[in-house]
């Protein structure tokens, strides 16, 4: 692991190095704000971005405004990139299969080498989103940490265990209202008490905010929020929405704006049902990604580094087919319930799954490397509607994210979803008792 550290700081350092973080400076200008008593959404950086979150988000980077610009960088970067390593742990301790299951497939077995968790890193450090987010000094990757150590397995191996589980998702979701659709998602798959516990730190955050910084939210509750013209262009090449996806292709006339919305809403209706139809049936860390994703095709803006959610997916995608056969062999590699040979864990259906899957994962990877959603596209806000074949690169990420959510409605269909094994301690399962 420590090779795989020093790699990564390198390409961290490589990363960082050339320019500055502009998304960072205007976190850090809303802390600053906040020290002065500045007009929170008056000020704007030395490249003309004006703050665009809500108050409780510049009162919690007031810590950065205190130090040189320069060690503010550097700290924050590394706690994203520490954050990233969390998740993937996490996420990988969950995808393992047991001992006895690991010839099933090689991805999964491959997550078992010592060599993976370095590995996994510098892959997940080579996408797009990433990139974007620890060279604009984004927020991104910590509020999927954050939601997914109350929604996801695993949290209570961090030491994040003793806070009360929501409230990091409401901590995230008072941060960049984005994350709602995730308390959402957690009321409607039964964890009710976390869903209120995220609502409730959502709730008393913003109060705190209202207590330290007032006239800050006043401003923003009245009418900054809802303002797009604050954030960006929806139109934008870089917005890999839904809403954006249509605007470039179709316009944003009225009658046309109002398809949109129609779409926009089934496709939030429909997420969040099969998100819950997931967790459900034994699959909380497909729900999750599920719930995540809907909630970036849904979202008026969703930045290209704001995919990074892609990453956990491709890797659930990925060793998706050593917990389908888990299922249809069992543990011991017996027969499954098709009347199939088991005798080597699997069987030529599973092996095609296993293929697809993970073929799947690749092609998607590929896809978040390259980042064809700005191979074509002038990098200003004046994208007019087009219906020619290149219009498909430039909502690459848009079209990754409903073949994702297909894919999904194809697993939550399955009549065979695995049983969590005795590796697996989510404690929603546990308390349903399902048998691991």
């Amino acid at each position: 692991m420590t090779t795989g550290v020093v790699a990564a700081l390198v390409v961290l350092a490589v990363m960082i190095a050339p320019q500055p973080q502009t998304d960072f400076a205007v976190y850090r200008l809303g802390g600053q704000a906040v020290w002065d008593g500045s007009a929170l959404y008056q000020v704007r950086t030395a490249a003309g971005l004006p703050f665009t979150y809500p108050p409780i988000a510049a009162v919690l980077f007031t810590p950065f405004a205190a130090i040189p610009l320069g060690v503010a960088e550097v700290v924050w970067a590394a706690l994203t990139v520490a954050a990233l390593i969390l998740l993937l742990s996490r996420l990988r301790a969950w995808l393992i299969p047991p001992t006895d299951t690991a010839r099933a497939a090689g991805v999964g077995r491959a997550l078992g080498s010592r060599w993976a968790p370095p590995l996994l890193l510098v892959a997940a450090l080579a996408t797009e989103p990433v990139r974007s987010t620890i060279i604009f000094g984004q927020v991104n990757i910590l509020l999927m940490l954050a939601v997914w150590l109350d929604a996801g397995p695993g949290r209570r191996s961090t030491p994040f265990a003793r806070l009360p589980p929501g409230a990091l998702t409401g901590l995230a979701a008072a941060v960049k209202l984005t994350p709602l659709i995730f308390v959402a998602y957690l009321w409607l798959a039964g964890r009710r008490r976390v869903a209120i516990a995220a609502a409730g730190t959502f709730l008393a955050a913003h109060a705190v905010a209202f207590a330290l910084a007032p006239a800050a939210s006043r401003a923003y509750w009245g009418g900054v929020f809802a303002d797009p013209g604050r954030i960006g262009s929806v139109t934008y090449a870089g917005n890999q929405s839904l809403s954006g996806a249509m605007t470039r292709i179709w316009g944003d006339g009225a009658s046309v704006v109002q398809i949109h919305r129609l779409v926009v809403a089934a496709v939030a209706v429909a997420g969040l049902v099969l998100a819950v139809r997931l967790h459900r049936r034994g699959e909380p860390v497909a729900g999750l990604l599920a719930c995540a994703v809907t909630g970036l095709l849904v979202s008026p803006i969703s930045w290209s580094h704001h995919w990074v959610w892609a990453v956990p997916t491709l890797l659930w995608l990925a060793t998706h087919a050593t917990h389908a056969t888990h299922a249809t062999h069992g543990t011991d590699g017996t027969d499954g319930t098709d009347g199939t040979d088991g005798t080597d864990g699997t069987d030529g259906t599973d092996g095609r799954a296993s293929r697809r899957y993970v073929g799947a994962a690749l092609a998607g990877y590929v896809l978040f490397v390259a980042s064809p959603v700005w191979w074509i596209t002038p990098h200003d806000q004046n994208w007019p509607h087009r219906r020619d074949p290149t219009i498909l690169l430039t909502n690459a990420y848009v079209i990754a994210g409903v073949v994702l959510l297909v894919t999904l409605a194809r697993v939550a269909g399955r009549r065979d979803l695995y049983r969590p094994s005795r590796r697996m301690r989510h404690p929603d399962l546990v308390r349903r008792g399902v048998r691991g």
